[in-house]
């Protein structure tokens, strides 16, 4: 299950979250740390979505909204996770995300990640750019 976290919840959030936020970020290209993230979270620029298995946290996934001049898109920009199983679970269960994507308005999504999430991606039609 994937579920979105909304700031009145963030006091519950799991230790493990703040790992797999880590993970995600040694990926990325250097543009943000842990407590940039989370100041984005607390004002509302991004979402943090957690993922489940067998009622335990496995992956993170943090989303935001982007105005663009002709179009709202949606954009998975971090997603980290227990090994193996954790990100490939939420991939999954990526119709959370999209219901609210298409709530909140948005055109589309697009997912920034490591091309082996393509796989889990194809089943749900998304390709690659």
């Amino acid at each position: 299950m994937l579920c979105m976290w909304t700031r009145e919840h963030f006091k519950d959030i799991p230790v493990s979250t703040i790992e797999h936020i880590e993970s995600a970020l040694r990926f990325s290209y250097g543009e943000r740390e842990v407590r940039d993230i989370i100041k984005e979270l607390i004002d509302g620029s991004k979402q943090i979505w957690l993922g489940t298995l067998d009622n335990e946290f496995v992956a993170t996934v943090i989303t935001q909204i982007i105005d663009y001049p002709k179009k709202k898109t949606c954009e998975i920009c971090y997603m980290g996770g227990r090994a193996g199983t954790g990100v490939l679970n939420a991939l999954g269960h990526i119709e959370s995300v999209e219901d609210w994507a298409i709530a909140n308005g948005c055109d589309d999504i697009q997912v920034f990640g490591r091309r082996g999430w393509l796989k889990a991606l194809k089943k749900h039609g998304y390709s690659s750019r």
